[in-house]
């Protein structure tokens, strides 16, 4: 079929255009399903030229033909012309007064992963939703219910936790009244997207544990691998390191098989968190390269930001937390709605020795957000930083405050992103804030379990900030430190030997302290 559109391409124009649009479409989905979409986007694009020769052409074939290169533009990854292409198509539906065909090009604006990109609040894309829902009829559709779950993930980054979660169950409820197995497994990814929260890791499990059935009842390889990147940021805020490896192997067997950059990098990331917690930078490294070299010139938010903490956690392991700043600054700046960005800059700032400006930042984020931070992708981070911040600056009101909102995520750990990034124990957070607020006798055994999870992980670094911290606080207490400090001086010379810096200076001072 390829050969015979490109020789009738070339016989223009007297070859007919009719029979370019039959053999040219045929090409085009031979090339999707082996997933060569560079080579289904050139015979996509050759059909909708020849439609256009066709003057009896349509605009609801036009459209269809602009959303299928769409796709195919999409995963080549040509994002930009993938929806420059798409609100196009929807202007074409407008015209044709054709609400399905509006419908499909709001839901197709960001689909498979890219409807967790990180950060995103895509102004253009949620008003095409709303208005593609109030053209759908009163009673329950697949559509419908689609549309709803789109709209609740596309909210997901405007500080509205509650009506992610409120419209993530309505579509649950459309779902279930039409029997639809695409509309069950958008409005399962759209519930266990809507779950986020370390405190609501088993509840969200449960909900990815049903994603995946769905998915794989229907054989949708998009969503499966979505299924498992939930199911991987999940058992990270567990601390279940075992299954995330396990969950990680399964994501790269099946995304080898499709080989579309916007899955592929992901495992390579896992590979990097994973070495990035047990403190080996220079694989880390390596790994970070690599993965974002996968995702090629046009990556996502989630490969970028990935990308880029990986780089800062980097440096504050190398204690030059000071140079990660200019960085992490900058992403703060374009993304003033995500909590994790907010909370480390005052947070590098103090690690950085400036903690006047630490404080002044720090104060900027108000008591009453701390809740919505622990219901945000990646907001663990977040949430640890800042009860770090108010036990080193004092701040019993901020640290009584976070106290409330970690404690029911004491047994898991701080995630950067959706299982991207590793940043200790919340245990140890949780008992920073209740030594702060005078809950001491608790902080002693919330710091001596984070040793334990630290040290159950391999978490070098984080083991050696956790004992440190159980240190200074027995130390504090008058009580006998002769064992901790033992651990302190068997642990220095490990630490000694990798480039785990800041590491290596906070088990010095400690040691000066306790003495």
């Amino acid at each position: 079929a390829a050969q015979i559109a490109d020789q009738l391409a070339q016989a223009l124009p007297l070859s007919s255009p009719e029979d370019i649009v039959h053999f040219s479409s045929i090409a085009a989905r031979e090339a999707e399903a082996r997933f060569a979409f560079a080579t289904a986007a050139r015979y996509h694009a050759l059909t909708l030229e020849a439609v256009d020769r066709i003057n009896r052409s349509d605009p609801a074939e036009r459209g269809r033909l602009m959303r299928a290169l769409a796709k195919a533009v999409l995963y080549e990854g040509d994002r930009d012309r993938a929806r420059a292409l798409l609100f196009e198509a929807a202007e074409l539906a407008r015209r044709s007064d054709a609400p399905d065909a509006l419908a499909a090009c709001a839901l197709q604006i960001a689909p498979d992963f890219l409807s967790i990109e990180v950060g995103t609040h895509d102004k253009r894309h949620i008003s095409l939703i709303e208005e593609a829902l109030a053209a759908q009829p009163l009673e329950s559709t697949a559509l419908k219910s689609r549309l709803l779950a789109c709209l609740s993930q596309a909210l997901r980054w405007t500080s509205q936790p509650d009506e992610v979660l409120r419209l993530a169950k309505k579509a649950c409820s459309e779902a279930e009244s039409v029997t639809d197995p695409t509309a069950e497994i958008a409005a399962l990814a759209a519930l266990s997207e809507a779950l986020h929260g370390p405190a609501r890791a088993p509840e969200r499990l449960r909900q990815i544990a049903r994603l995946e059935a769905a998915a794989q009842a229907a054989s949708d390889v998009p969503a499966t691998l979505l299924a498992y990147t939930r199911a991987l940021t999940a058992h990270l805020e567990l601390g279940d390191i075992q299954a995330v490896e396990a969950m990680n192997d399964l994501y790269r067997q099946l995304s080898d098989d499709v080989k579309v950059r916007q899955y592929r990098w992901y495992p390579f990331a896992h590979d990097a968190t994973l070495a990035l917690m047990r403190g080996e930078l220079d694989a880390a490294e390596r790994l970070s390269n690599q993965f974002r070299s996968i995702a090629g010139s046009n990556p996502d938010q989630n490969c970028l930001q990935t990308f880029a903490a990986h780089h800062a956690l980097r440096l504050v392991e190398r204690d030059r937390s000071a140079e990660a700043l200019p960085l992490v600054e900058a992403f703060e700046r374009e993304n003033s709605w995500m909590s994790h960005w907010r909370a480390a800059v005052p947070w590098l700032y103090w690690d950085a020795g400036e903690p006047d400006i630490a404080q002044i930042l720090f104060e900027r984020i108000q008591p009453e957000q701390y809740a919505e931070m622990a219901c945000e992708p990646g907001g663990g981070q977040a949430i640890a930083m800042s009860c770090e911040l108010a036990a080193r600056l004092g701040d019993k009101d901020r640290a009584e405050a976070l106290y409330e909102v970690a404690l029911p995520a004491a047994n898991g750990c701080a995630v950067i992103g959706y299982g991207v990034g590793y940043f200790g124990s919340m245990a140890r957070y949780v008992g920073l804030v209740a030594a702060t607020t005078g809950r001491r006798s608790e902080a002693l055994d919330l710091l001596t379990r984070a040793v334990a999870d630290e040290t159950a992980r391999r978490a070098l670094s984080w083991r050696a900030y956790a004992l440190a911290d159980l240190s200074r606080l027995l130390h504090t207490l008058g009580a006998d430190v002769g064992d901790s400090r033992s651990r302190l001086t068997d642990l220095l010379p490990r630490v000694h030997r990798t480039p785990l810096k800041r590491a290596e200076r906070t088990l010095r001072e400690t040691l000066e302290f306790v003495h």
